[in-house]
């Protein structure tokens, strides 16, 4: 994987996911009134400045997976996944913590079964963004291979199944991928090539048969509404 953008991508990932540690579960208005402007400590988890969640361990995980085997194979990310849980591994302090209630319930289905076809949660309760916040490495990946859209999405679908298997939390991670080929690949400001992802994950979706369940994100289409 190309060496810039996955460190900068990565590197975005855990610094917002550091920012938005110590305010985690705190509400709108909340955050509204004392925004977060520098790295802070010691909020919802009690931890020093800069520490990071399950969303930056998991997206390390799956990192390290695709970039050591140059392939998605969902056992071996599975697997990866098992080790922060279960041992630790791929978080700052040695031990995981923040673990969501789906992907708590898919990793003890795969340590059970090993099974990644079926241990992904699929109910409509299940839709919460434990795969969206840690596809950024499967995104790269389909980009950098000059994956066609049908085959990225297919892609990027079996990765969030992983844990989120339902067609809403598939479409939001699809629509990720969208806007980081956009960023990457498209011209003009930050928001022009952001629209313009949109704009064509939108029309994907809709075009499919059955569509896919990009309605949920309707207010997410138009970024000057």
């Amino acid at each position: 994987m190309d060496r810039r953008n996955t460190e900068n991508a990565i590197l975005g990932v855990a610094c917002g996911d550091a920012l938005g540690c110590p305010v985690q579960f705190n509400s709108r208005a909340e955050v509204r009134e004392d925004p977060v402007i520098e790295m802070r400590g010691y909020g919802t988890f009690n931890l020093p400045e800069g520490s990071w969640t399950d969303d930056t361990s998991l997206t390390l995980a799956l990192l390290e997976s695709i970039q050591r085997l140059d392939r998605i194979d969902p056992d071996d990310i599975m697997n990866n996944f098992s080790r922060w849980m279960n041992h630790g591994e791929f978080t700052p302090y040695g031990f995981a913590y923040d673990i969501g209630f789906a992907t708590r319930k898919a990793i003890n289905r795969y340590d059970r079964d090993h099974d990644f076809r079926t241990c992904g949660c699929t109910g409509e309760r299940d839709n919460g963004n434990g795969s969206l916040m840690r596809i950024m490495p499967a995104c790269l990946f389909a980009i950098e291979k000059n994956m066609d859209h049908d085959t990225a999405v297919k892609m990027i679908d079996l990765v969030s199944g992983l844990t989120h298997n339902h067609p809403r939390a598939k479409t939001g991670c699809g629509l990720y991928y969208f806007m980081t080929e956009a960023l990457l690949n498209e011209t003009g400001t930050l928001k022009e090539r952001l629209q313009k992802g949109l704009d064509e994950g939108f029309a994907y979706y809709r075009a499919l048969n059955p569509p896919g369940e990009q309605e949920t994100y309707a207010m997410l289409e138009n970024l000057d509404r």
